[in-house]
């Protein structure tokens, strides 16, 4: 690992802002920050400063409501399943008198059954859907409320 960085400091001889150089950068004019004017980081002010160091805060993570399961699409795709499981053993019975009845009886019951899983798969998806939207609708107005509180962070 490289040896740590030695800073200088000086004063900004316009405004007097306290200014860091790296000490390669003696004798080397540099613009100062706060005003513009050029300062020249003189060899005479060896005060040490402490190299700056990163700021190592992360800013809070929100807590965010999970997204859960819609118990009506649980609740259509236990219907779906039992009408797919009764269905062909309904159009049997039925079918020992009456065959064309007995098939009828079997397809209606395949069909509503897939349609039944069909819509519980929708209604599923758009109650999670609902519930990013809202995660994200949290985050926007969390991200908002820092803005108006702290508007120099931006």
């Amino acid at each position: 690992m490289s040896e740590p960085q030695e800073f200088l400091t000086c004063a900004c001889d316009h405004c007097g802002q306290s200014l860091e150089f790296p000490a390669e950068m003696s004798d080397h004019q540099s613009a100062c920050p706060t005003c513009g004017y050029q300062v020249l980081l003189k060899p005479g002010d060896r005060q040490r400063a402490q190299p700056p160091t990163p700021e190592l805060t992360r800013p809070a993570t929100p807590s965010l409501p999970g997204i859960e399961k819609s118990g009506v699409a649980d609740a259509l795709s236990v219907i779906a399943v039992l009408e797919l499981i009764a269905a062909p053993i309904a159009g049997l019975i039925v079918g020992q008198d009456n065959t064309f009845f007995g098939w009828m009886i079997v397809l209606s019951g395949l069909m509503s059954g897939l349609i039944l899983l069909g819509f519980a798969r929708v209604i599923e998806h758009l109650f999670e859907s609902a519930q990013r939207l809202r995660r994200i609708e949290i985050l926007l107005q969390k991200a908002s409320d820092e803005k108006v509180l702290h508007p120099s962070r931006l």
